[in-house]
């Protein structure tokens, strides 16, 4: 997957550009990817968007997963290993908005490496390896075996930890974050 782009055309209609490169040969990903794998990124890219902090929701329902078409079987654990990694990105995103703003412009991989700074070094290694592991496992490799469920149950009860300790770091000032509740 390379570059997601909107490409304007008249006023009223602009359209998602999905490029791919495929054995080195660039081109368009509804030419390349499945309709399953089409619907796994359509719900990586509006997850994330329908689960921020200014929607009025912050939540998404998905109605019964587990009766998949031929074209999506076995890609909702890929999906939901897609969807653990945003979350603990999130996390580490708000954790810089509030610990130090200016953090959240590097990548990924750099603002993991800057917790050192703010985290003990147990909790940093885990958000590290965790993320790693969230992002080989996404991609689907064919020579290898389908994750299992009890490897999605450990990953979800790993990134939930550690968002916990993530959102129990006070900002900078020593307030510690809201919790949204009155």
């Amino acid at each position: 997957m390379n570059a997601i782009r909107v490409a304007f055309g008249s006023a009223s209609r602009s359209r998602l550009v999905l490029d791919v490169t495929v054995d080195g040969v660039g081109g368009a990903a509804l030419g390349v990817m499945s309709q399953g794998e089409l619907h796994a990124l359509g719900l990586a890219l509006f997850l994330p968007r329908a689960t921020v902090h200014e929607s009025p929701f912050r939540f998404v329902v998905i109605d019964d997963p587990v009766q998949t078409s031929p074209g999506t079987a076995g890609l909702w654990p890929h999906a939901c290993v897609w969807l653990m990694r945003l979350a603990l990105e999130a996390a580490l995103r708000d954790l810089w908005i509030r610990e130090h703003p200016a953090v959240t412009s590097t990548t990924i991989r750099a603002q993991l490496l800057s917790l050192h700074h703010i985290l003990d070094v147990q909790t940093v290694a885990r958000a590290e390896h965790l993320w790693a592991c969230l992002s080989r496992a996404g991609h689907h490799h064919p020579y290898e075996l389908s994750l299992t469920a009890a490897e999605l149950r450990r990953w979800h009860e790993d990134v939930h930890a550690v968002v916990c300790v993530f959102a129990r770091i006070p900002d900078a000032g020593g307030t510690p974050p809201s919790t949204g509740h009155s």
